[in-house]
């Protein structure tokens, strides 16, 4: 455990070079959940003395060991604790780390069809921080990207992040990202006609979010106003009425 601490604190800058190097590190674990030849994440001897590159090294592997447990679809509980770990690792990257992120982004994807509920928020968090903070490293992904955002624009829970995500990838990617608007653009219009019955205040958040979606593509959506002006005005007209 110390050595997972000191770690974390040379991670953050909160101790310097020389004295994390003065320290004979254990290998980190992963709490409760053995896997493949053993339970620890590092396989390193912590005991030598370590530089910049031995430790993106050791990120590399963690990283590449989360991510191989994430693959096997084990117990929601042992993947809820690797995407915690994540987040810690997420923070402390450099925005400009293309290695990891190349790692990471793909398998948290294909992780969103292997569990349900709040594994299912929590990884969509991290695809939300990822794209936030590391930006266009993120450009090979977006065909898979617009995917998800198709697959799940139709549920409630994920729907706030997803305008998120939906409205950074505009923000970085718009050029790239008009290709996929004949698939967008109807998904978008069909969610704001949802007529399930949700209430007051989460209609008008959705809502909201989607029209913000739509301000993003506007210098590129002028082959689709004959589609999005009615129905937005509808929307309007409706909305005032209720009031």
């Amino acid at each position: 455990m110390a050595g997972k601490y000191l770690l974390k604190q040379y991670l953050k800058k909160l101790i310097s070079k020389d004295e994390y190097r003065k320290q004979k590190l254990n290998p980190i674990w992963i709490v409760g959940e053995q896997f493949q030849h053993g339970n620890r994440l590092f396989n390193f001897d912590f005991q030598k003395e370590i530089n910049e590159n031995e430790l993106d090294t050791c990120t590399y592997h963690a990283v590449n060991t989360l991510m191989k447990i994430l693959k096997t679809n084990a117990n929601q509980e042992t993947c809820n604790k690797v995407i915690i770990v994540l987040k810690d690792i997420l923070a402390n990257l450099n925005d400009t780390d293309n290695t990891v992120i190349y790692l990471i982004l793909p398998t948290m994807i294909d992780a969103l069809n292997d569990f349900e509920g709040n594994t299912q928020t929590m990884i969509f968090e991290r695809i939300s921080f990822i794209i936030k903070t590391f930006k266009y490293i993120c450009r090979p992904f977006i065909s898979d990207l617009v995917d998800v955002v198709i697959k799940y624009f139709f549920e409630r829970v994920f729907q706030k992040i997803i305008c998120e995500i939906l409205m950074k990838m505009l923000e970085l990617f718009l050029d790239d990202m008009e290709n996929y608007f004949p698939k967008l653009v109807p998904i978008m219009l069909e969610v704001l006609n949802d007529k399930t019955t949700y209430d007051k205040a989460t209609t008008i958040t959705m809502r909201k979010n989607i029209f913000k979606c739509f301000i993003f593509m506007s210098s590129k959506i002028s082959n689709y106003l004959g589609l999005v002006v009615p129905e937005m005005v509808n929307i309007l007209y409706s909305s005032m009425n209720e009031i």
